[in-house]
């Protein structure tokens, strides 16, 4: 389910979590199938400084998000502003360039999970579709 990872992910990069971040990237395979140009996908605006997720608001997804405590870095719904989506690598990087958590959330740059995506990046075997990165 693209709600489920994409909530996991999102509470592994604002806690700077690189061990829960590998974890997810390399065991769980890509969810990008899952997304629309609406719903479920991280999102970077760029005019803004902005970066951010849109989950489809389910109740299984808001109960996850509350158990996880990382509700109020989400943005529920369907968005139909222009925003860029973005993938996991692309919302850590920009983070550590003064992008800021849209939804007026602070969030530290996320240094140990920039490292990760980095590492990951210049493995051999990297692949970006079966990993979601």
């Amino acid at each position: 389910m693209a709600e489920e990872m994409l909530i996991r992910l999102t509470d592994a990069i604002v806690r700077d979590d690189a061990a829960r971040l590998r974890e997810l990237l390399t065991t769980s395979g890509s969810f990008r199938g899952e997304t629309s140009s609406y719903t479920n996908h991280f999102y970077h605006v760029p005019r803004c400084g902005w970066v951010g997720v849109i989950v489809n608001d389910t109740l299984p997804a808001r109960a996850l998000a509350e158990a996880l405590e990382c509700s109020h870095f989400i943005y529920w719904g369907k968005n139909t502003d222009s925003v860029q989506e973005g993938s996991v690598s692309d919302i850590v990087k920009l983070m550590s360039d003064e992008y800021v958590w849209h939804m007026g959330k602070t969030v530290a740059a996320p240094k140990a999970c920039h490292s990760l995506v980095d590492e990951l990046a210049s493995m051999p075997v990297y692949d970006s579709k079966v990993c979601g990165l």
